[in-house]
C-alpha cells in the first residue's frame, strides 16, 4: 500500500511538472477553399493546413518566414512565436476563397534572466542574458543592480534586444550583487552574482613570503590563512593565521597585504586563504593561487 501512495504521488509530481503543451488549429484545403480561412491563436501556437484535395496547394504567410507546399492527403505546419495579424494566401489558386489571415494574440509580457558566472574573484565579469516574450528585436531592457548593503535596485544600464528577442550585459560586480532584468511590465527572477576578493600569495625568500587581499573594501586587522597542503590527509592544512596590516588604493580598487616568515618546508604547495568569517556578508570566502614553499 506504502508502494501503492508513492508511485501516485510521484505521478502527480511528474504531471504537476510538465511543461505546457503548445497549441494547434486545424485548416482544411478543398476544392472549394480553405475553412476555416481566419483563424485566432497565442502566441506560441501552431497552424495546421491539412490538403484534403487531390492536387498540391501551396500556404505562403505574408510578413513571416512560412512557406509551405502540400501534398494531397498530407499536411503542413506554421509555429507563430510572433504577435500581430499575418495574412496567407494560396498562389497556386485563384479567388479569396484560398486566402486567409492568422491573428496571433500577445502572451502576457514575460523577460528572463541568467548569468553565465554565479561566484567570480573580484576583478573577473559575468555575462547576464535572456529573451523578452515577443521575440522581438528593438525592445528595451532594463538591467538592475542591487549591490550588497543597498536597500533598492537602481538602473545599470538599458538595453535592445536583438534577434529572438535576446538579449546580453557584461557586469564586474564589486561586490555580492542582485540584478534584475525589467521589460515593459514583466521583471525577470533575481540573479545573484557573488564576488571573492582576489588573494594572491608570493615568495619573497626562503621562508618568507608576502599576502596581497584585492577588493573594493580594506581588510585592515582580518586576516588570511596560510596553508599547505597535505598529499597524505589529501586537504589542505592550516600553518598559521596571517593578519593584514597594510592598505593601499582607495574604492573600487584596495589591496590590503602583509609580510610574513613561516618555517614550511621547501617545495610544499602552499596557498593563502580568506575564511567567511573574515571576508564579510559582502563577499564570499578567498581561495588564494598555490605556489611552492
Amino acid at each position: 500500500m506504502r508502494r501503492l501512495l508513492l508511485l501516485l504521488l510521484a505521478s502527480v509530481a511528474l504531471t504537476a511538472a510538465a511543461p505546457a503543451v503548445t497549441a494547434t488549429v486545424t485548416v482544411v484545403i478543398s476544392k472549394a477553399g480553405i475553412v476555416p480561412a481566419n483563424v485566432t491563436v497565442k502566441q506560441g501556437d501552431a497552424v495546421t493546413w491539412t490538403n484534403s484535395d487531390t492536387v498540391v496547394h501551396q500556404i505562403v504567410v505574408k510578413s513571416y518566414s512560412c512557406t509551405l507546399t502540400i501534398q494531397p492527403g498530407q499536411q503542413g505546419s506554421c509555429t507563430f512565436t510572433q504577435s500581430g495579424k499575418f495574412n496567407y494566401s494560396d498562389p497556386t489558386q485563384k479567388g479569396n476563397k484560398f486566402n486567409g489571415s492568422v491573428t496571433v494574440q500577445a502572451a502576457p509580457a514575460s523577460v528572463t534572466l541568467q548569468s553565465s558566472k554565479k561566484i567570480l574573484i573580484y576583478g573577473g565579469s559575468a555575462t547576464l542574458s535572456g529573451t523578452v516574450s515577443s521575440g522581438k528585436t528593438g525592445e528595451h531592457v532594463a538591467i538592475l543592480a542591487q549591490p550588497c548593503g543597498q536597500t533598492a535596485f537602481s538602473q545599470l544600464t538599458g538595453l535592445s534586444t536583438t534577434t529572438g528577442g535576446a538579449f546580453s550585459y557584461v557586469a564586474k560586480p564589486t561586490l555580492n550583487t542582485n540584478y534584475q532584468a525589467k521589460w515593459k511590465t514583466a521583471t525577470a527572477t533575481t540573479v545573484t552574482v557573488k564576488v571573492r576578493p582576489r588573494v594572491r600569495l608570493a615568495r619573497l625568500a626562503a621562508g618568507r613570503f608576502s599576502a596581497k587581499v584585492t577588493a573594493a573594501t580594506p581588510f585592515t586587522g582580518k586576516y588570511v590563512i596560510f596553508q599547505r597542503y597535505s598529499s597524505s590527509l589529501s586537504r589542505w592544512v592550516a600553518v598559521k593565521r596571517v593578519y593584514l596590516k597594510t592598505t593601499t588604493g582607495t574604492a573600487p580598487l584596495v589591496v590590503t597585504s602583509a609580510t610574513f616568515r613561516s618555517k614550511v618546508k621547501a617545495r610544499l604547495r602552499v596557498r593563502a586563504f580568506m575564511p567567511q568569517t573574515q571576508v564579510g556578508a559582502c563577499y564570499v570566502a578567498g581561495i588564494g593561487n598555490v605556489i611552492r614553499s
